[in-house]
């Protein structure tokens, strides 16, 4: 089912300002927040990332695995664009002196 029910899931952390390239480098504003489910033997898990109060990202899939099994990215006004297989691609805006003012994703 898409978008994955958050109902069923249960918080499991919150990170503010989270790194999301895994380059040290964390972006402001961007919260993920973590659930998880149990699903048979395996755990599913699903990021739900907002920037500035409003959705950014989906990621999901089950805990142990190396990468997302599919991801979404949030659409302004208008939900969520089409599931895509794997994890997002992820690109930083940053300023003159090194700050991260933003991000692409796809």
């Amino acid at each position: 089912m898409f978008p994955p029910d958050l109902a069923g899931y249960r918080p499991h952390r919150t990170i503010e300002d989270i790194d999301l390239c895994g380059d040290g480098r964390a972006v402001p504003g961007l919260v993920a927040r973590f659930y998880r489910r149990h699903s048979g033997d395996r755990v599913a898990s699903v990021g739900h990332y907002t920037y500035d109060g409003r959705d950014a990202l989906l990621a999901w899939g089950y805990v142990g695995e190396p990468d997302c099994a599919f991801h979404a990215v949030g659409l302004p006004d208008r939900g969520w664009d089409a599931p895509r297989p794997g994890c997002p691609r992820a690109e930083l805006v940053l300023a003159a002196d090194g700050r991260v003012v933003g991000m692409f994703l796809r």
